[in-house]
């Protein structure tokens, strides 16, 4: 982990949740967690976004979270209070999940279905995230209908107006809580091996599930409509939160130098962070 102060409550905090997550995450994906993580946490957005600007990034000043997943490296940015803590629990296992999801599929990264990354990396954070739920089910009550699953095999969201990327992100975490309520989290791991040899996006689903994407969202949709609330609140703000989430997916051209092999606590050497500010990293 690498912290200007790796005494604060934040930068142990975010320690704990990382180590934490990587081996829930490497559990439910049925793949080893060995290898170097590097998560960057800052305690001001600021200091964050000047740090990814220098590397010639658009970034927007409130953005609080970013993955490299090819680099194996997450940027996070978090205040010594509750608040601060809160949104650790909610950022670091996500970010950790694209990382370990990237890793997993080895050469068959860039195929891994965009509603199997996020999905899996959303029911990674503790909590459902209260915006999402309530966009799906508002699209729901309206009948505005749902994007398919089909359409949502792209890696990426990014491209999506706000609108349609809140839904394509709600979809996909429904979608993978379903397979994980009905099927198994056993099944995520097959999922997983699958993407990781080739399988295509609706390949997978047959041989793991034997259901084709039109089938699993057949199933998902009735599951939804009759879970959906009698009242929805549809008037949550839902633009800060997505742009976090698609900002993570397109961050792609950072140039890590390589570090230590693990994740580790305290020390005392300083290391080289990717912004030149010389930000401290933890030896064992």
């Amino acid at each position: 982990m690498h912290t200007t102060t790796p005494e604060s409550t934040s930068g142990q905090a975010a320690l704990e949740i990382a180590s934490s997550s990587i081996t829930r995450i490497s559990q439910m994906l049925g793949t080893a967690s060995d290898e170097t993580i590097h998560l960057y946490v800052y305690p001001e957005l600021t200091q964050l976004v000047s740090s990814l600007q220098l590397h010639g990034l658009a970034v927007d000043d409130w953005v609080a979270a970013y993955a490299l997943p090819a680099q194996h490296v997450a940027f996070v940015a978090a205040s010594e209070n509750a608040d601060g803590i809160a949104s650790l629990r909610r950022d670091v296992p996500h970010e950790i999940a694209h990382i370990l999801i990237n890793r997993a599929a080895s050469d068959h990264a860039a195929s891994v279905p965009g509603w199997f990354n996020e999905g899996v990396a959303l029911v990674s954070s503790p909590e459902p995230e209260p915006a999402l739920t309530s966009a799906l089910y508002a699209a729901l009550e309206n009948g505005e209908g749902l994007p398919p699953l089909e359409s949502l095999c792209v890696a990426s969201f990014s491209s999506l107006p706000a609108g349609e990327a809140a839904l394509a992100y709600a979809k996909s975490e429904q979608a993978v809580r379903y397979i994980i309520e009905q099927y198994g989290v056993s099944h995520i791991g097959l999922l997983m091996g699958a993407y990781a040899d080739g399988l295509s996006c609706e390949g997978a689903t047959q041989q793991v599930l034997g259901l084709s994407l039109g089938e699993l969202d057949d199933r998902l949709l009735r599951e939804l409509n009759e879970s959906a609330p009698s009242s929805i609140n549809q008037n949550v703000s839902l633009t800060p939160w997505l742009i976090v989430w698609v900002a993570s997916l397109v961050l792609v051209a950072l140039f890590i130098a390589p570090q230590s092999e693990q994740i580790t606590s305290r020390g005392g050497s300083r290391g080289d962070h990717p912004s030149g500010t010389g930000y401290q990293r933890d030896a064992s």
